[in-house]
């Protein structure tokens, strides 16, 4: 079993690995990209928040959508891109990237605490050879979208003048006299949800964080919880050492204080010192002292 994590304030890892496990003993690993399956557990502890919550189903399905991205994070000669399919396939891209999902690839793997892997694929989009305008795709709003997350501004200042280049290209390309934007009928590609053959589409472990637990991503340097769980369904949850803006939290739900041990309501802790809480499932607002420097160097 791997170590106990010291940015995890109440939830041991432990407890979760037999999700991964389950999943690796589900798969062939008929494709291996940067991190193979013996991996991907070491990854997960390393890079994403633990959840836990009554539901089994919504529980299993955050650890199998992250397991789902580390396996589509690919190393190139230029960086890491995330992949939405992980054969080669014909209407891809340069290294089989797609540009229709990479807004929502960005809006999920925002909450990756190693920053290498999205600086790489947000780069590769506008610098390194990849084309932004072979589909609509939401990307400018999804790097805007994960700087909220990560609290530094130093990939979309890089990025702006390219931004704004392509922006004016597809206005170019789509704009109609009319004022909107058209596309072709199959420009939009195909939607599904299933997440079976590993397609990377659709978001849902953002979903969880920012929706249902409720850490809602700002630019300014307060933390707001605003959880989106009905009040009376849920009896407790948690999601714990969430990196956000350069700082560890830890949200915290538990109606009669009983099944964690930490208190009763809604808690909230920034790097181990409780910073905010609430009787029930309700708006928090915390204010956010400067942190250091976020953590890099990928693992």
């Amino acid at each position: 079993m791997e170590q106990r994590v010291s940015r995890f304030h109440v939830l041991d890892p432990a407890h979760f690995a037999h999700h991964v496990e389950r999943f690796n003993d589900r798969d062939d690993e008929t494709f291996v990209h940067h991190i193979a399956n013996r991996k991907a557990w070491g990854f997960l502890c390393a890079n994403v928040p633990l959840f836990s919550c009554p539901d089994p189903d919504i529980e299993e399905i955050y650890y199998f959508r992250w397991w789902v991205f580390r396996k589509s994070i690919k190393l190139t000669a230029d960086g890491f891109v995330v992949l939405e399919f992980q054969m080669d396939v014909p209407w891809a891209g340069k290294y089989n990237a797609i540009s229709l999902p990479a807004g929502m690839h960005l809006y999920e793997g925002r909450w990756l605490r190693e920053t290498t892997y999205l600086d790489h694929y947000s780069h590769y989009w506008y610098r390194w050879g990849g084309n932004p305008l072979a589909y609509p795709t939401y990307l400018a709003d999804g790097i805007w979208a994960r700087t909220q997350v990560t609290g530094r501004y130093d990939v979309p200042t890089d990025l702006l003048p390219h931004l704004v280049q392509k922006h004016e290209e597809r206005e170019q390309m789509n704009l109609h006299p009319c004022g909107l934007f058209w596309s072709h009928d199959n420009g939009e590609g195909e939607i599904s949800i299933s997440g079976m053959g590993f397609r990377l589409v659709l978001n849902y472990c953002d979903l969880v964080i920012s929706g249902l637990v409720g850490l809602r991503p700002r630019a300014d340097d307060v933390l707001e919880v605003n959880p989106l769980v009905p009040e009376g369904t849920w009896d407790y949850f948690c999601l714990d050492g969430v990196t956000y803006h350069g700082r560890d939290m830890t949200i915290l739900f538990d109606r009669t204080g009983d099944h964690f041990g930490r208190g009763s309501g809604l808690r909230v802790w920034v790097d181990g010192e409780l910073a905010g809480s609430a009787a029930g499932l309700q708006r928090v607002l915390c204010a956010l002292t400067p942190s250091g420097s976020a953590p890099s160097g990928p693992g």
